[in-house]
C-alpha cells in the first residue's frame, strides 16, 4: 500500500493574466470570440512554434537552468500554470508551458482526427521538445496533460521526471475512467459537447471540482468557450476507440521517477491511486494530498504545490 501524505493549507497572492475586454477583432482561429492576450506580444518570453499538427503557442521563462514542460488540461490554457511560472522556482529552471493544438493561443489542428487524441497529443509535445531541443526535460502534466505524459513516455520520449496532477493512471478506456474517476453527474456529457454555451461552459469548470474564481480570472472561461470543440469530441471518440492503452501498466513498469499531487477534494478515487496501483518508481514512495484543493491544486493551494515540485525537481534535475 502507497502512503498518503497529507500538506496543509497555504496561502499566497498570485498574479494572473489578464484578458482582452474590449470587442476581438476577426481571428483566423477563434473567429469573433475574446481571447486572452496574457503580456505583451513583443514579450519574447511567448512565441510559436511550427509543427506538424499545427502552430503552438508557447510561454518560456527562457531561464538558464534545466528544462520543465508544463501541459494543461482539456479545454484550458497554458496561463493557468501562472502561479508556477511566476513563482520564484522559474528563477532556477527554465519552465515552458504550452498550448496544446486547438487551445488557448495554438492554432486548430490540421488533421482534427488524428491530433486530438491521446497518442496524437503525445506526438505534438514529442515533437515540440525535439524543436526546442530539450535534453531531457521533467514534465508537469494537469488533467489531460498528465495523461498526454504518460503517453509521451510510453511512446519512448526520454523525461527526468513525470509529475502528474489530476491524472489517475488508468486504461484508457470508458471502463477505465470509470476505475479512476468518481461520477460527475452532468458533467460527463460535456465532455464530447463541440459547442458549449456559457453557461454550460461555467458548469464544466465547477463540475470538476476547482476553485477558479471566473470573476477574478475570467480567462478560465475564456479558455473553455474558445477551445475548438472537435477536442472534446475526438478525444472522447478515441476513448472509446483506444486499443486499449493501459497507463497503470506504464506507471508500474516504468523506471522514469514519478511524482502525484491530489487536492483532497478532487473527483479521482484515492483508494485507487494509493492502494490498487504497484508503482515502479513512486517519488518518496507517497502520494501527496493537498487539503481543501480541488482538481486544480497547483492554482488553488499554490504554496503547497510548489514546495512538492521544488522537492521534486530538485531530486531529479541534480547534477
Amino acid at each position: 500500500m502507497i502512503s498518503i501524505l497529507t500538506m496543509p493549507v497555504m496561502f499566497s497572492l498570485i498574479a494572473s493574466p489578464s484578458c482582452n475586454k474590449s470587442p476581438a477583432a476577426k481571428n483566423p482561429v477563434y473567429g469573433d470570440r475574446p481571447i486572452c492576450l496574457g503580456p505583451p506580444i513583443k514579450d519574447p518570453k511567448y512565441y510559436t512554434i511550427p509543427t506538424s499538427h499545427g502552430e503552438v503557442a508557447v510561454w518560456d521563462t527562457l531561464g538558464s537552468g534545466k528544462p520543465v514542460l508544463f501541459l494543461h488540461g482539456n479545454s484550458c490554457c497554458k496561463e493557468v500554470f501562472s502561479p508556477q511560472l511566476n513563482s520564484n522556482l522559474a528563477k532556477q529552471y527554465r519552465f515552458i508551458a504550452i498550448d496544446l493544438p486547438g487551445h488557448g493561443q495554438s492554432e486548430r489542428a490540421l488533421d482534427p482526427e488524428k491530433t486530438y487524441s491521446f497518442d496524437g497529443y503525445a506526438d505534438v509535445v514529442m515533437e515540440v521538445i525535439q524543436k526546442m531541443k530539450l535534453q531531457n526535460p521533467a514534465v508537469v502534466g494537469w488533467s489531460l496533460g498528465g495523461h498526454i505524459a504518460l503517453s509521451a513516455l510510453d511512446k519512448g520520449q526520454p523525461f527526468a521526471g513525470v509529475l502528474i496532477t489530476g491524472t489517475p493512471p488508468i486504461e484508457l478506456t470508458p471502463a477505465g475512467f470509470q476505475k479512476g474517476f468518481h461520477p460527475i453527474p452532468g458533467i460527463m456529457e460535456l465532455w464530447s459537447k463541440p459547442h458549449l454555451t456559457k453557461e454550460e461552459a461555467i458548469r464544466f469548470i465547477r463540475g470538476t471540482n476547482t476553485a477558479f474564481d471566473l470573476e477574478k480570472d475570467p480567462f478560465i472561461l475564456d479558455a473553455v468557450l474558445k477551445t475548438d470543440g472537435q477536442c472534446r469530441v475526438f478525444l472522447s471518440q478515441s476513448i472509446w476507440k483506444n486499443s486499449i492503452v493501459n497507463q497503470k501498466t506504464i506507471v508500474e513498469t516504468n523506471a522514469t521517477p514519478l511524482c502525484i499531487i491530489q487536492g483532497r477534494n478532487d473527483k479521482i478515487n484515492l483508494s485507487y491511486l494509493t492502494q490498487e496501483i504497484n508503482y515502479k518508481n513512486l517519488f518518496n514512495e507517497q502520494v501527496y494530498i493537498i487539503e481543501e484543493a480541488g482538481h486544480a491544486a497547483f492554482w488553488e493551494k499554490p504554496e503547497a504545490f510548489n514546495a512538492i515540485l521544488d522537492e521534486f525537481l530538485t531530486s531529479t534535475l541534480k547534477d
